[in-house]
């Protein structure tokens, strides 16, 4: 193909180009085909595309409290094991948010395995004693009570409600907490870490005993 200057330009940047036609024995070749070429391929899948974009959260407010109810009995049977590890200066959080729950540990990473190993052991096989249940359920409805009746935090519930595509306030919390059991709690938690140990990533800085 015979080289031509660049004549025109386009509106946008003003960039030149020109128009030629094809020549034709470029069609000919093209229409009577190239023969295999193993380097032209189409790509192999890319597994990280994602498919599924439902968002996964509480759906309804007895799931929100639920959620509340397994940390404090999570708590509850770790406390020997967090105060151990508060003495070594190790250190085990969590927070609730509008699409579950966030784990954090810190502290010197020779023994924090150690902790992590504890954290997920008794989140697996989580241990609902009804009484323990019933006392970490009066408690919790006590909190919740005493948040409602504080104005600035009653506020902040309310604008936060309006502002999140998905959040139950206390009030809602404080409605359904009676009629929960410690089987509704067993059996959410079950569900619950299907989905976290199959859908979560985790990022965290770990020895080759838990890689």
């Amino acid at each position: 193909m015979r080289r031509e200057r660049a004549r025109r330009k386009e509106p946008w940047f003003q960039t030149a180009y020109s128009v030629l036609d094809v020549p034709c024995e470029w069609d000919d070749r093209w229409r009577s085909g190239f023969g295999e070429n193993a380097d032209l391929h189409v790509p192999t899948p890319n597994e990280f595309i994602a498919t599924d974009f439902s968002i996964l959260s509480n759906r309804d407010p007895e799931s929100a409290v639920l959620l509340d109810l397994m940390l404090y009995v999570l708590d509850y049977n770790l406390k020997e094991i967090t105060y151990a590890a508060d003495v070594a200066q190790l250190s085990f959080s969590h927070s609730t948010h509008e699409h579950g729950v966030t784990l954090q540990l810190g502290g010197f990473s020779h023994k924090l395995p150690l902790l992590f190993e504890a954290v997920r052991d008794h989140l697996a096989e989580l241990v609902v004693d009804p009484s323990v249940f019933e006392l970490i359920q009066k408690q919790l409805r006590k909190n919740y009570h005493n948040y409602l009746i504080k104005p600035e935090k009653l506020s902040k519930d309310i604008r936060l409600q309006h502002m999140q595509q998905i959040r139950w306030g206390i009030a809602d919390k404080l409605s359904v907490i009676e009629s929960l059991t410690p089987s509704q709690l067993a059996v959410r938690t079950k569900n619950r870490l299907y989905a976290f140990f199959h859908t979560t990533l985790l990022l965290i800085d770990v020895s080759q005993r838990l890689q």
